[in-house]
This record gives C-alpha cells, structure tokens and sequence, in this order.
C-alpha cells in the first residue's frame, strides 16, 4: 500500500505518467460530475496477514469561486506519518467515457500541464485508471497525437488539442489506459 501511495502522490505531482498540455475538454465546456463530490476511501490490506497496512482518503468538492473545478484533496496515512496533496480537477465526458483532468496544486499554485486520468463509478465505487506512458509515446511516434518524448525514462508531454485528444483517447481508452484501477475507493459521505 505504501509503494502504491508513494507512486501515486509522485506521478500526480510529477507527471510521470504523461502530462498534457491541454485538458481533454476545457473547463469552459466541463460540466461537473457530482457523483464525485464526497469523501471516498481506499484501505490496503496486507494480503498475508489480511490487516489494514495504510488508508488512502480523497475529498473532492466544488471550488465555488472557479466553476466547473472541483478541488481534491488526498491525505494518505500509513504508520502515523500523514501526508497530504491537493488537486484542482475537471471532468470531461466523451461518448460514455469519463476522464479528469488534473492539475496539482503545491504552495496554493496550479501546474501548468494536466494529468488526465480515466475513472469509473458504479457500485463498487470509484475507479481510476493512469495511462499507460509506452501507450502515449507509440501514440506520439506514430503521428495520431502531437507530443514530446524525452529522456532516458522516455517522459511523455502531449501537446495536441483538445479536440485531437478527446478523439483519439476516447477512441482508444481500452488500449491507452491500464485495465487495473487505482482503487476501488469506497465513499464514505
């Protein structure tokens, strides 16, 4: 569990896992998705011993002042260290697909470049899902997004419209993003 918060924490902030330069729609256009406004949270459980190892928590609410963002929130705490990341978020919804996209926020500034990930809601609860980073530079390589690819750990920088990026990623979701989610989280209010 603590590798897992780790690795989230570091690719949200970091954009380890691609960053784009532009969201999959623009906040003008996002219509906010309420079902994602709560306090939702994910347990690790120590699969050996069947004990709770950490708690991941995620609010997520309206930032009234900036409509349609929605402001996140997630505090991780595991063997009484807390550590705590925040988030500025809109939605975007492409056919039956719903993506966020996310800026972090460190001393009360957002990044300039979004992550966008895929989640799911249903029963279980919600369901994140990273893009994979071979799958955005093969997309990169082979011309169907615009985009940077650099480094020894090939980082990935889409630089392509928005509309080029709802197209191809909404057309390729099952191929782009991993099919194990981060989660589920369960809500909790």
């Amino acid at each position: 569990m603590r590798r897992l918060l780790v690795l989230l924490s570091v690719f949200l902030l970091t954009g380890c896992l691609g960053q784009s330069v532009n969201p999959v729609s623009p906040a003008s256009l996002a219509e906010m998705d309420r079902r994602l406004t709560g306090s939702w949270r994910m347990r690790g459980i120590d699969k050996a011993t069947g004990r709770v190892k950490g708690i991941l928590w995620l609010h997520i609410g309206p930032r009234y002042s900036e409509q349609p963002y929605l402001q996140g929130v997630m505090l991780s705490f595991e063997r009484g260290v807390m550590k705590v990341s925040q988030y500025l978020l809109h939605t975007s919804r492409v056919g039956n697909i719903y993506f966020l996209n996310i800026k972090s926020v460190v001393d009360g500034k957002p990044s300039d470049h979004y992550m966008i990930m895929r989640y799911t809601i249903d029963d279980r609860g919600l369901s994140l899902y990273f893009p994979l980073q071979r799958k955005l530079r093969a997309l990169i390589e082979s011309g169907r997004l615009k985009g940077v690819v650099k480094g020894s750990f090939s980082s990935v920088t889409l630089t392509d419209t928005s509309e080029q990026l709802a197209r191809v990623l909404s057309r390729s979701a099952d191929e782009i993003f991993d099919s194990r989610a981060f989660g589920p989280f369960q809500r909790i209010r």
